[in-house]
């Protein structure tokens, strides 16, 4: 899980660093968009200036060519009036210039806005997938989890029904070694009884020396049942290695006997 949120964390930097570097481009983009839309401003206005400062100089130089040839009044209305219907065509053209020139702008400012309106558009449409993306990639790891932990705690409870399990069978197995081997311990003769012997008995695994009295007569299976009940309560006891003495038991006693 911690791997997990670690991969989501490494996912929302490269998001967030690939969602700057993109601002970061659109940002120069229309920086540059804007020079230009300026620079072409600022040489409309200078190709204005120059139109008034030229139809100024011509004024000037129709006014001093009128005093000088007062004489030729006719030829002078006449000129004047060729110059007047020049200036006049060329104004009209200078207007006309003007004005495409005007709308040329105002296109190209209203492309731009456009073509700004339509990349942030995009940029939110690929912000909110990715928001989305994220959302979906956060549920399935959520589920994953959950899923993980749901198959853990039902492979502890499976573990722990076949360890209870396993106990009551071994539990069970020593309580029925116990209940024969109850039935064939023979009783145990008085001291200085006929026919009674001492018997030592090394019992298995721990080597422990067992000492008890038997009649001559008695079978070697109610030594071994005494070994036995000895076994099993070896096996009860708390904190024994059950399993050891339950294997034990199920292969069969070997106890080395003496005989005093």
């Amino acid at each position: 899980r911690s791997r997990g949120r670690g991969g989501d964390a490494d996912v929302d930097r490269v998001m967030h660093q690939s969602r700057r570097e993109q601002e970061e481009r659109e940002t120069a983009r229309m920086e540059t968009e804007m020079r230009r839309v300026q620079d072409e401003s600022r040489r409309a206005q200078e190709d204005r200036e120059r139109l008034r400062v030229e139809r100024e100089t011509k004024a000037v130089q129709e006014s001093s060519r009128l005093q000088a040839e007062r004489e030729a009044k006719r030829r002078m209305d006449e000129e004047t009036a060729r110059v007047q219907e020049a200036t006049r065509r060329e104004y009209e053209a200078e207007e006309r210039a003007r004005r495409e020139a005007e709308q040329v702008v105002q296109r190209r400012e209203a492309e731009a806005s456009r073509a700004i309106l339509a990349a942030q558009e995009a940029e939110y449409q690929a912000s909110l997938q990715a928001d989305q993306e994220r959302e979906e990639a956060a549920r399935r790891a959520a589920e994953a989890v959950e899923k993980a932990e749901r198959e853990e705690e039902e492979a502890r409870r499976e573990e722990e029904r076949s360890a209870a399990a396993a106990q009551q069978d071994k539990a069970s197995f020593v309580a029925s070694c116990l209940a024969k081997a109850n039935k064939l311990v023979p009783t145990e003769p008085a001291g200085g009884a006929e026919g009674a012997c001492d018997v030592m008995m090394m019992m298995p695994l721990t080597g422990e020396r067992v000492r008890r009295k038997f009649l001559a007569t008695d079978p070697v299976t109610g030594v071994l049942a005494v070994a036995t009940v000895w076994c099993c309560g070896k096996a009860s006891e708390e904190g024994a290695d059950e399993e050891q003495w339950v294997s034990l038991l199920r292969a069969g006693l070997r106890v080395k006997m003496s005989f005093g």
